[in-house]
């Protein structure tokens, strides 16, 4: 699964990268912990007509009217969302993208979980599938709500995690994701483990075990 993400960069750099209206999102500030129901940028849209919007992580189905749902799924499985009862929908006619420069993972050790940061080696801005919903709870107001499409790992996640998120790796995978008359076929493709050698691993402080821990320093890199 991936329970844990960071987004730490500049807003020019995510504008920059899904080529956004610089002034889609006016207070956002970078992240080093996101975790589940939190809010965080989301982009849809075809290029050139491509929005962020702030998304609340745990996705709950447009047909909920609870306001304490049950459950709030932060991952949906790649080789069964174009066919669950709760994710096909939005599959068909709500994919998104979820700008981040990493995400968490841990390895149990005797000594305690050890977190992993899992990032492009250059550390820029990664796109990872989604899929989202705008849920309105009986007498409240209308909420977006996403989660991340996750597969089977790549050999530098799979040593500490048996998912990873789908990483949407270039401007081709990005550009079909997000049209909306992509052809199904065409998009099972892209649900995949991300190339080898696009990403790379480091240990993290354990402070960030904790998920109200969100600073630089909480969530620095080890050795």
């Amino acid at each position: 699964m991936c329970g844990r993400m960071r987004l730490d960069s500049d807003w020019s750099e995510i504008v920059r990268t899904f080529a956004l209206n610089p002034d889609d999102l006016g207070d956002f500030a970078p992240r080093w912990n996101v975790a589940p129901t939190q809010r965080v940028p989301v982009v849809t849209g075809r290029r050139g007509e491509r929005q962020a919007r702030w998304g609340a992580w745990g996705f709950v189905p447009f047909w909920e009217k609870s306001a304490k749902p049950k459950t709030r799924p932060i991952n949906a499985k790649a080789e069964t969302v174009a066919t669950s009862g709760m994710f096909r929908q939005a599959f068909r006619e709500r994919r998104c993208v979820v700008p981040a420069t990493g995400f968490y993972e841990w390895e149990t050790r005797p000594d305690g979980k050890q977190p992993y940061l899992f990032a492009r080696p250059d550390r820029g801005v990664m796109a990872l599938a989604g899929i989202q919903s705008r849920w309105r709870p009986d007498g409240g107001d209308a909420i977006d709500t996403f989660c991340v499409l996750t597969t089977t790992p790549n050999v530098v996640t799979e040593r500490v995690h048996d998912r990873m998120p789908v990483v949407l790796a270039d401007e081709a995978a990005l550009d079909l994701w997000l049209d909306p008359d992509a052809d199904p076929t065409l998009l099972a493709r892209l649900l995949r483990p991300a190339p080898d050698d696009y990403l790379a691993a480091w240990p993290i402080s354990r402070a960030m075990n904790t998920p109200h821990v969100d600073s630089a320093e909480a969530c620095a890199i080890l050795g």
